[in-house]
């Protein structure tokens, strides 16, 4: 692989590290978070997924799997700054620290 093609790929992995964090940094933290995933869909969008554990009532193991709980049709900048985004960003709402 020449040096030309290795800077453009390390260029592209880094806007998928600053797309995510700005959709995470917009939307807070949600609870039982596993993952974010950004994946560079065509031109200057991307699809942010945020992976949630989902709770397993009906068994009694210690397995946890994880879904895609909020999902986000994004454009950015060439730099990688986010401009718009489908649904438009709202907080989630974090977990309770309280005890009553």
């Amino acid at each position: 692989m020449n040096k030309r093609i290795k800077v453009k790929a390390r260029i592209a992995d880094m806007r998928v590290d600053l797309v995510a964090k700005q959709v995470l940094s917009a939307v807070g933290t949600p609870e039982r978070y596993q993952r974010i995933t950004a994946a560079h869909v065509f031109s200057n969008n991307w699809r942010v997924n945020i992976w949630c554990y989902k709770p397993d009532v009906e068994q009694l193991t210690t397995s946890r799997y994880a879904t895609i709980a909020y999902s986000y049709f994004v454009t950015a900048d060439e730099d990688g700054k986010v401009l718009k985004s489908s649904p438009e960003f709202t907080p989630i709402a974090a977990p309770s620290t309280t005890e009553e």
